[in-house]
């Protein structure tokens, strides 16, 4: 097994909490904000540093995304089908079927996580346009701004004007998506820079709070990829990659942790898995606790137990599932 990257693990351990704490009704709005400003695009920043097209030929690259994303996704969304449609919460008619399962239109219910989907396609287009570019970073960055700003466009025009804005398989959100795996190869292969003195962490982190809050308070957008929420093209970017900075300065300097690690690495488990911890906490705590932010935090607390204990079991009778030869320790 290839070695991991100890702060990637701690910042996908965080961003995984933050999603969870995005999605649960209790949050506060200001924190929802915030969260979503940066939780996504910077999940696939560091994919890009994962990223590469050295070690592996097109058919190679291929089939270890579909191992480890598809597989996973689709393996895991199975089961969750089934338990809904247990639990009377899910009905499937042909229509559902063909637009969530065959096609992968998110927001059906049958369709597999739509970040994992996202993903795998934004990778497999990024691994043929440095081959067909032959690397040449200008050309590439220029080739991403100007298909950026044409699907930009299209969620724009899309909004307005059809019913339908998702596109299969995530289509409609690939070259909003590709900007941020790109950086984080450059960022990699030391062609992109950060600045990580004090004083450069501290405007990043000013400049990103404030800009998420003037682009919700004063323009009334809440920034939001999965929903085909960008708001101000410039602004978007703009705050995503000064949250993307500091987050990435501070998250790389804290040491010595355990959970965000163990989280980090099982972040498929935890992403895919939450909404159905969610749902046991509230069957069982549903009118035993009221109070706002005390069932908050008990409800991230009981689902992360649950969700560890899931993510152990998995790793060690299941680990295949998660295109894995062995457990994660």
């Amino acid at each position: 097994m290839r070695q991991r990257i100890e702060w990637l693990d701690v910042i996908k351990g965080f961003l995984i909490l933050t999603v969870m704490l995005g999605h649960i009704s209790r949050t506060p709005e200001w924190i929802e904000v915030w969260i979503y400003s940066f939780h996504m695009p910077l999940f696939f920043f560091l994919s890009g540093i994962t990223f590469s097209t050295e070690k592996y030929d097109f058919k190679s690259f291929l089939f270890r995304k579909i191992r480890t994303l598809i597989i996973p996704g689709l393996v895991f969304e199975i089961f969750i089908i089934v338990i809904n449609i247990g639990f009377g919460k899910l009905h499937i008619d042909i229509k559902n079927f063909a637009l969530g399962v065959i096609l992968q239109m998110r927001g059906q219910g049958t369709d597999i996580a739509w970040f994992l989907v996202a993903l795998f396609m934004s990778e497999i287009f990024l691994y043929l346009i440095i081959k067909i570019l032959k690397n040449q970073h200008k050309k590439i960055s220029l080739f991403l701004l100007f298909m950026g700003i044409l699907n930009f466009i299209y969620l724009k025009l899309a909004g307005k004007f059809l019913n339908y804005i998702v596109l299969p398989y995530s289509m409609d959100l690939i070259f909003i998506i590709l900007p941020y795996i790109y950086a984080g190869y450059l960022y990699k292969i030391d062609k992109l820079k950060i600045n990580e003195s004090v004083i450069f962490t501290v405007i990043y982190a000013v400049m990103g709070t404030l800009l998420c809050f003037i682009s919700y308070k004063i323009l009334g957008y809440h920034f939001d990829i999965d929903l085909d929420k960008i708001g101000s093209f410039l602004l978007y970017y703009l705050t995503a990659f000064a949250q993307i900075n500091w987050l990435i300065i501070v998250f790389k300097k804290i040491k010595k942790l355990k959970l965000l690690p163990f989280i980090g690495r099982n972040s498929i488990i935890f992403y895919v898995w939450h909404m159905q911890a969610f749902y046991i906490y509230t069957l069982v705590m549903a009118n035993v606790v009221v109070e706002r932010y005390l069932v908050l935090i008990l409800e991230m607390i009981t689902s992360i137990i649950m969700l560890s204990i899931l993510s152990i079991v998995i790793n060690k009778y299941f680990p295949y599932i998660l295109g894995r030869k062995k457990e994660i320790k």
